[in-house]
């Protein structure tokens, strides 16, 4: 599925199996939480049957439009991989990250960074009414690779303003 953030940007979400069926991110809460992560506010959300996992509580969490399609409008996706430059501090973007974390119910902010071969990918935790459809940092930034097509993990860092790990 896609979602349309109030910005006008787009992000796509992948379902995400687990073999541990629980822990599968359904394509809609893989889009909205990328959404999210980014600042940004799910309005809009194009999918090709209304029969996706999740699908009536993002809408009715967001009051997002549901515009069910099989040929969503052409539109440059956000590429949400990010190229480390030559002052890059992972420490730094971790802690620059915390202010994106969406954190309704716990304040409790994390920051997760997933590194490929190609990149990293940025992630953080976002909350939202039904504590059960929140996603974790790190999950948020495996989203965005599955989105983008990259499975390749070399690591991951995560960060949080408040505990004892970095």
């Amino acid at each position: 599925c896609l979602v349309e953030g109030t910005s006008g940007k787009i992000y796509a979400g992948v379902r995400i199996e687990n073999i541990s069926y629980p822990l599968t991110i359904p394509a809609v809460q893989a889009a909205c939480s990328i959404c999210l992560s980014e600042k940004d506010t799910p309005a809009k959300i194009y999918v090709q049957n209304r029969e996706l996992e999740q699908l009536a509580f993002w809408t009715v969490e967001f009051h997002m439009e549901v515009i069910e399609t099989d040929t969503p409008p052409y539109v440059d996706r956000q590429d949400l991989q990010m190229s480390p430059s030559s002052s890059f501090s992972i420490l730094k973007e971790l802690k620059s990250l915390l202010d994106q974390a969406v954190t309704i119910n716990s304040d409790f902010p994390v920051s997760a960074l997933l590194f490929t071969k190609q990149g990293y990918f940025e992630g953080v935790n976002v909350e939202v009414s039904d504590w059960t459809k929140g996603i974790c940092a790190e999950r948020v930034a495996i989203s965005k690779a599955f989105a983008h097509g990259d499975t390749d993990f070399t690591k991951m860092e995560v960060h949080t303003r408040k505990g004892e790990f970095s």
